[in-house]
């Protein structure tokens, strides 16, 4: 069965919907408990229930303690990393309006600007370049966005915030060696078990074994040590 995704862009905000779009809309949840039942069968086909619902319960665990953490740094959005300090703190005022702009529209951020709209103004801010406001945008929200750009400009360079430290390690001859026998064994056990190898074990995680076998390991879920045999 292949789907139509002529409507995956559309506006979903508007009403009534379109014929078009309802039947996406159904489409997206018709087959999908007919592919559960399937896939279901198959785990079970392979005895591999019990590690389906262990990375569930993983999940569900992970997202909670994202919940309750928060996120520090919410308008530090993917791209960010090309900013300097100046850069970064253009960005912070800039999505900072724009946070504001969406929930008085009560609309999702991404109506009023798109990411990569954020980090292309933060960059001609970055290198002392004009920003304007889009045409598209309203007096009132034209008015706002000068204002955010205001407030940048007055920023003193001490309020900037800070670039994140990436501290890079250099690996012994050791390290390089247990890398690629783990490697090895992570190819060789993905081809068996007929799934991609980084889905059996990331990259992160085959580094931290290396690193630390000890240490490494205990940070894997039961299903993954017993597919490696760890």
């Amino acid at each position: 069965v292949a789907l139509s995704k002529s409507s995956q862009k559309a506006d979903w905000a508007r009403r009534p919907l379109s014929p078009t779009m309802v039947t996406y809309a159904l489409n997206d949840v018709n087959y999908m408990l007919d592919m559960a039942d399937k896939l279901t069968a198959a785990l079970r086909e392979k005895g591999r229930m019990g590690w389906f619902e262990e990375i569930c319960r993983h999940s569900m665990d992970r997202a909670r303690e994202r919940h309750l953490a928060g996120h520090q740094d919410p308008w530090r959005i993917q791209g960010c990393g090309k900013l300097n300090r100046k850069g970064l703190a253009a960005l912070r005022e800039l999505w900072t309006w724009r946070d504001a702009e969406a929930k008085a529209w009560d609309k999702p951020a991404f109506m009023v600007c798109s990411n990569a709209d954020l980090i292309q103004w933060s960059l001609a801010l970055q290198e002392q370049r004009t920003v304007t406001p889009p045409p598209r945008f309203h007096s009132h929200r034209r008015s706002r966005f000068m204002d955010a750009l205001q407030k940048f400009y007055l920023l003193d360079e001490d309020d900037y915030p800070c670039r994140p430290r990436i501290q890079r390690r250099q690996h012994s001859d050791q390290f390089e060696a247990n890398l690629a026998r783990l490697s090895k064994l992570r190819d060789e056990k993905a081809e068996e078990l007929g799934m991609e190898g980084s889905f059996l074990i990331t990259r992160a995680s085959l580094e931290a074994i290396a690193e630390d076998r000890e240490k490494g390991v205990s940070t894997l879920l039961n299903w993954q040590k017993e597919a490696l045999g760890f």
